[in-house]
C-alpha cells in the first residue's frame, strides 16, 4: 500500500479544498513512480487506485477517478476511489462521446485545468458538464488533462459533495504529476496489449498456414502417387513403351515441383531472400528512415557512428525486422530528449552491431520488443545472437545492446 501523509483537518462546507501539499509530493511521487514500475499488468490497476485514494484523501474529496480518452471518441472511467459512504459512479460512465461535453474536452485538448470550486458558477456553454455533475450530486471539480509523448490519454479529477473554496497551486501541480505518472503507465501498458494482440495474432496466421500446408501436402501427393504406383504396375508386367515412360517421367517432376512449393510456403516471406548480401548499414539506414518520425516525435536522437562495410549472409529482411525492433525500443527506452546511438564494427567473420541508449528519461528495455526480436532470430536458427544489458547512472539509464550478424569479409 502507498502510505497516506497525515492530513492537517478535515474539510467542512466552503472552505480551502486542500492543506499543505509541501513536504509530502515529491516523496508521494517518487514511491508512486516505483510501485508503477515494479508492478506487472495485473497489479498496476491496484497500484492506481490505491494512489487515487491518497490523493482524494489529500485534497479531502469524496471522489477521485481517472477517465480515460479511447480511439473510438468516446470517454469512459477506467478507475475509481470513493470516500465512505459516496456512492460509485465508474459504472455510469462508460463509452460517453466526448463530443457531448465540449466545454471541458475542449479545455483538457488546450492543456488547460478544469476548476470548478462551485458547480453553480459554470458557464452557459458549459450545461451539459454542470447537468452531469449535479445528477451525481457533486458541487464542486477539480479534472487536469493527462498527456503523454503529446497525446491527451485521459484527466485526473476529483469531486466534491460540498462547494469549496477553490484549490491551491501546488495541489494541482501534485495532482498534475500522479495523472503524468499514471497515464505513462497505461500507456506503456496500451502498447504493450496492442503488441502481444499482433503477436498472437501472427501466430494464428502461422498456425493457420501450417495447417493448410499440410492438408495441401496430403491432397496433392496422394493422387500423384497412386499414379506413380500404377506405372510401376505397369513396368514389372513388362509394359516398356514412350507413354509409360512420360507418365513416370512427368509424375517425378510433378512431386518434386510439389515438394518445392510446399516446402516454400513454409518459409516466410523474409526467409525467401535467405543467402542474399546485403549491407548492414543499408538495412539501419533504411529502419533509420522508417522510424525517424517517430523519434523526432518525441525528440530523440537516432544517431549512427562507427560504421563500417558488412554485408549480411543470410536473411536480409529478416535482419531488418530485428533491427526494425530494436530501433523501435531504443527510442522507448531512450525517452523524451533522449539518445539512441548505434555503431557497426567487424570481429572476425561477425558483424556487431551495438546500441546504446541514454537521456534525462531513459529506461531500462521492457523486454517485450525484444522478446519479438528473439522470435525473428529464433526462425534464423542462430545466424543472428544478441545480448543486452542495461545500468544505472546518474545520467539516468544506459542500455547496452549487442546484435551478432553472420557475414562474409570478402565481400
Amino acid at each position: 500500500m502507498i502510505r497516506h501523509p497525515p492530513i492537517a483537518s478535515e474539510a467542512t462546507g466552503d472552505m480551502e479544498a486542500t492543506g499543505d501539499t509541501d513536504g509530502w509530493t515529491d516523496f508521494f511521487a517518487a514511491e508512486l513512480a516505483i510501485r508503477l514500475a515494479g508492478a506487472d499488468d495485473a497489479q498496476v490497476d491496484s497500484v492506481i487506485v490505491d494512489a487515487l485514494s491518497v490523493v482524494g484523501a489529500r485534497v479531502r474529496a469524496q471522489r477521485a477517478y481517472i477517465t480515460a480518452f479511447d480511439e473510438d471518441r468516446t470517454i469512459g472511467n477506467s478507475h475509481e476511489w470513493i470516500a465512505d459512504g459516496v456512492a460509485p459512479h465508474r459504472g455510469a460512465i462508460q463509452r460517453i462521446a466526448q463530443d457531448k461535453f465540449p466545454y471541458s474536452n475542449n479545455m483538457a485538448r488546450r492543456g488547460e485545468v478544469f476548476r470548478v470550486p462551485r458547480l453553480e458558477s459554470l458557464p452557459d456553454e458549459a450545461a451539459a458538464e454542470r447537468d452531469s455533475f449535479g445528477s451525481f450530486g457533486i458541487k464542486a471539480v477539480l479534472q487536469v488533462p493527462i498527456f503523454v509523448n503529446g497525446d491527451l490519454l485521459g484527466l485526473l479529477g476529483v469531486n466534491y459533495t460540498e462547494p469549496v473554496s477553490g484549490w491551491k497551486d501546488s495541489t494541482v501541480a501534485m495532482i498534475e504529476l500522479v495523472g503524468r505518472a499514471v497515464g505513462i503507465t497505461l500507456n506503456r501498458r496500451a502498447a504493450d496489449q496492442r503488441l502481444r494482440r499482433a503477436l498472437a495474432s501472427a501466430e494464428r496466421a502461422n498456425r493457420t498456414k501450417d495447417e493448410l500446408i499440410a492438408r495441401a501436402g496430403h491432397e496433392l501427393r496422394t493422387p500423384l502417387h497412386a499414379v506413380i504406383g500404377f506405372s510401376e504396375i505397369l513396368e514389372l508386367d513388362g509394359v516398356d513403351n514412350d507413354a509409360l515412360r512420360q507418365i513416370q517421367a512427368s509424375s517425378a517432376a510433378l512431386l518434386t515441383m510439389i515438394d518445392e512449393l510446399l516446402e516454400l510456403g513454409r518459409l516466410t516471406v523474409s526467409d525467401t531472400s535467405a543467402g542474399q548480401r546485403e549491407q548492414v548499414s543499408d538495412i539501419l539506414a533504411a529502419v533509420f528512415d522508417d522510424l525517424r518520425p517517430t523519434a523526432q516525435a518525441q525528440s530523440v536522437g537516432l544517431v549512427a557512428v562507427e560504421v563500417v562495410s558488412s554485408r549480411v549472409v543470410t536473411s536480409p529482411l529478416r535482419v531488418r525486422q530485428v533491427l526494425h525492433c530494436v530501433v523501435a525500443a531504443a527510442i522507448s527506452m531512450a525517452g523524451e530528449g533522449g539518445t539512441a546511438r548505434f555503431s557497426i564494427c567487424g570481429q572476425g567473420d561477425r558483424c556487431l552491431l551495438h546500441l546504446c541508449t541514454s537521456g534525462p528519461n531513459s529506461t531500462g528495455p521492457t523486454g517485450l520488443a525484444f522478446a519479438l526480436a528473439q522470435s525473428f532470430i529464433d526462425d534464423l536458427a542462430g545466424t543472428i545472437n544478441w545480448k543486452c544489458d542495461h545500468e544505472q547512472t546518474e545520467d539516468g539509464v544506459v542500455t547496452h545492446v549487442e546484435v551478432v550478424v553472420d557475414q562474409d569479409e570478402n565481400l
